[in-house]
């Protein structure tokens, strides 16, 4: 199940990371390889506690979504659906890509505008990167992303100025919208459903890709939105949260083509 924990890694994770390295070029810094669908999976959380889910033909309980006890394609087609009707979402966790550790902490709307944190390693050394993607292009800044890039000659150059990004450079055109999020979201083997849990004091479906054993943790109660996607093990996970809160994305200052 490569997309429950990558999230089309290149888009969502990596993103800020990505583009630096190709806005920046290979002159500027250099970044090994990455491996575009690293593996992922496993279960998070230590169980907890919870109500059992009502036997076939009773009536769910006070804000229950019924999803309890459908099977799982019907839990994701669901999810595909609620993701697709979210205006925003936050993200934040962590994710292994290959070797490294991707960090970020990043808001997304429902038509492509990101922004937030992402760190990462670029030439070598981790680096947080700051990012805005509105309308197509991404902008970026970063004083340890400037140092990576170029040493204190980088740093008192670029100072706070934001770099600018075209879509066409960007992973799969810079399309970073909640339906293409949504859209994402396919096994990559068999998926089970878990024993119910909660989460941070939610009731949640748990389903688990046999593939690579990554879990989706969805929303028992309300709307069946994603709130957690962990990696095998459950060391690194990412949490999404403050669904459809309005959310204002405009295009930064100080932006230069070029460092």
């Amino acid at each position: 199940m490569p997309e429950y924990s990558s999230v089309r890694r290149a888009q969502y994770v990596g993103l800020a990371v990505v583009l630096a390295v190709s806005s920046l070029g290979a002159g500027a810094c250099k970044a090994g390889k990455k491996k575009k669908r690293p593996k992922a999976g496993g279960i998070t959380t230590t169980q907890t506690t919870s109500p059992p889910a009502a036997p076939p033909g009773t009536a769910p309980v006070a804000g229950d979504n019924g999803l309890a006890n459908k099977p799982p394609r019907v839990i994701l087609a669901q999810v595909s659906a609620a993701l697709r009707g979210a205006t925003s979402l936050h993200a934040k966790g962590s994710m292994k890509d290959g070797r490294d550790l991707l960090a970020f902490d990043m808001t997304f709307t429902k038509r492509g505008a990101v922004k937030g944190k992402v760190r990462g390693p670029i030439g070598g050394k981790n680096v947080t990167v700051e990012a805005i993607v509105l309308n197509g292009k991404a902008y970026l800044r970063g004083r340890q992303l400037w140092m990576a890039a170029g040493g204190q000659a980088a740093v008192r150059r670029m100072g706070s100025k934001w770099i600018v990004v075209p879509g066409k450079q960007q992973p799969a055109g810079g399309n970073l919208s909640l339906a293409g999020f949504a859209k994402s979201i396919k096994p990559s083997g068999k998926v089970v459903k878990l024993q119910p849990t909660t989460l941070a004091g939610q009731r949640v479906i748990r389903l688990m890709d046999m593939g690579d054993r990554s879990v989706l943790f969805v929303a028992a109660t309300g709307k069946p939105y994603p709130l957690r996607i962990a990696e095998k093990g459950g060391k690194q996970f990412v949490d999404f949260d403050r669904y459809d809160v309005p959310v204002a994305i405009t295009r930064p200052l100080n932006v230069v083509s070029r460092p």
